[in-house]
């Protein structure tokens, strides 16, 4: 298996490139997941637990006198812990990451010259479209958690230091408010230092979470953007496995059975590449996706509570419409895998197979029982990655904001 540092194979080593660019795996880079350098990933891992252990101290000190602020370090503490799961199963899994990039380098199979011209077209119009949709949710999404990132790292501080007096808090209580995320220390308050180590640590993990957001949901995103591709190739392929026959050289019957035969390894290959895909972002994923419930329960309160200061409720809404978006994508691809896979087993049936039933009718079998295991993203077992996930999800969340209110 190829490595990202040392391949065995030069041929492996270009199509992992071509494959780790064309889906923005830079971004994985950035976010610390995919180097072979372990500074970023340590001191990201360092920071953010240590500022987990000031979350955690924060909500156990104030749940009952500062709302407000408790909520925002649940929210944060939440976050941070499914960031560092993230980021350390993908560390584990780098010969998978691999894999899976080299995979789409080389466009996952390769028909020889059996394919169809209306393969060939779809398949160049598919890649062409797809890119479109990759820049569109690449710049959208890109704008939106930065710009939530750049209202919390530089516009509340900003603001809370113009009004110092109002954000000291009682001199004996921990509480550092002039920060990016108002939280408690173990260290004396008074202290110069302390409010340094504080900032510090919210910088930096504020600053490389954006790497590892992005990192994270653009491979999954766009991983899932190329296997729908192959199954639309595929899906034609099969509708037109007697055009293809058409264009070759022997027997009606044999060029059936060739043509069959590169489908169904090609639909091999498409399960071989979800099982790979499932075993990196299962356990990642079941912990982002039963997070997103109190996450987004969390965003909407302090959004809606009159008593936040406006800057906080703008921060809030960013994070909101973020979490939000990035549910969505993750449940609108997996959604479309589920789809598209749930046709191929029709897709030999609506072809011309009637004067050629002899031959076709065990392959058409064949496809059509393996195509009754449906390809879906799941999530340890528990979830898939779909629309009714989303669904049940923001319908969770909803349940847990209106019990806030109540209880407010």
């Amino acid at each position: 298996m190829a490595k990202l540092n040392g391949y065995t194979d030069p041929e492996d080593e270009k199509y992992f490139k071509i494959g780790f660019q064309k889906n923005y795996g830079n971004w994985l880079i950035y976010g610390g997941m995919f180097l072979g350098s372990p500074v970023l990933p340590i001191t990201f891992l360092f920071c953010a637990t240590t500022l987990i252990y000031f979350m955690f101290g924060t909500a156990i000190k104030f749940y009952k006198t500062d709302l407000v602020t408790t909520i925002e370090n649940i929210h944060f503490l939440i976050f941070v812990a499914v960031e560092i799961g993230a980021m350390i199963v993908f560390l584990r899994k780098r010969g998978l990451i691999v894999s899976i990039f080299t995979t789409i380098g080389k466009g996952f199979f390769d028909y020889g010259n059996t394919l169809y011209d209306e393969c060939l077209e779809l398949k160049r119009d598919s890649y062409h479209k797809t890119d479109s949709m990759k820049r569109l949710i690449h710049h959208t999404f890109v704008t939106v958690v930065m710009s939530a990132c750049i209202a919390i790292t530089i516009c509340r501080p900003v603001i809370i230091m113009m009004f110092p007096k109002e954000n000291e808090g009682s001199p004996d209580d921990g509480m550092v408010k002039v920060a990016l995320l108002p939280a408690w220390t173990p260290f004396d308050k008074s202290r110069w230092y302390t409010t340094v180590i504080l900032w510090f640590i919210e910088y930096a993990v504020s600053w490389t979470t954006p790497g590892i957001v992005f990192g994270a949901t653009f491979f999954v995103l766009f991983a899932l953007e190329e296997l729908g591709i192959q199954l639309l190739i595929l899906k034609k392929g099969l509708n037109n496995v007697i055009q293809r026959a058409e264009r070759l050289e022997q027997t009606m019957e044999e060029n059936i059975r060739l043509c069959l035969k590169y489908s169904i390894r090609h639909h091999q290959v498409l399960f071989e590449f979800r099982d790979l895909l499932n075993e990196v972002v299962s356990l990642p994923g079941l912990g982002l996706f039963v997070s997103f419930s109190i996450m987004l329960c969390m965003s909407g309160f302090i959004f809606t509570l009159n008593e936040v200061p406006l800057v906080s409720k703008f921060v809030f809404g960013l994070f909101l419409l973020s979490e939000c978006a990035m549910l969505f994508a993750l449940c609108y691809f997996g959604e479309k895998i589920i789809e598209l896979s749930e046709e191929i087993g029709d897709a030999l049936y609506n072809s011309d197979w009637i004067n050629y039933s002899q031959v076709m009718k065990n392959y058409m079998l064949i496809i059509q029982i393996r195509s009754r295991c449906t390809m879906r993203l799941s999530l340890m077992g528990f979830m898939d990655v779909s629309r009714n996930t989303f669904s049940n999800i923001s319908s969770t969340s909803y349940s847990y904001l209106n019990l806030m209110n109540e209880f407010n």
